[in-house]
């Protein structure tokens, strides 16, 4: 893929440490030109790999029991219930929903007690079945 054109309609290529996981003879033979085939849109983008790059694009499946420390959380949140002791109904003092990054809300399901086995206990988890990771609110 061959991304941006340079003043003057050139064409810039990607470093060669981004390009060192690039298949055997998929890499240009004249500096500076597209692969044969390529479809360069009106400011330079490869179209085709930039739309199947969008249509092949996941959430992260979450990893092991590993947290993420997030000083813009504020609450500890968990998509898996079964990594809290005591799981219970969230309380009217919890909230119903949690609202993420990109503006989604997710709702709260339960609420637990993260740890309780070691010495670490870190109380009132909400658990959001949609979060991709567990965040660790470090306020």
């Amino acid at each position: 893929m061959w991304p941006l054109l340079a003043p003057g309609g050139a064409l810039l290529r990607p470093a060669a440490a981004m390009l060192a996981c690039a298949p055997p003879g998929s890499l240009s033979a004249s500096p500076g030109a597209p692969p044969p085939g390529v479809s360069l849109g009106p400011i330079g983008w490869d179209l085709m790999a930039l739309a199947t790059s969008f249509s092949a694009m996941t959430l992260t499946p979450l990893v092991g029991p590993h947290w993420v420390a997030d000083s813009g959380a504020t609450y500890h949140t968990t998509p898996d219930p079964g990594i809290l002791s005591s799981v219970q109904s969230p309380s009217s003092s919890h909230p119903s929903s949690i609202m993420v990054a990109n503006g989604l809300c997710l709702p709260v399901t339960s609420m637990g007690t993260a740890g309780a086995h070691g010495s670490f206990r870190l109380p009132d988890v909400l658990v959001a079945p949609s979060m991709v990771h567990n965040l660790l609110s470090i306020r």
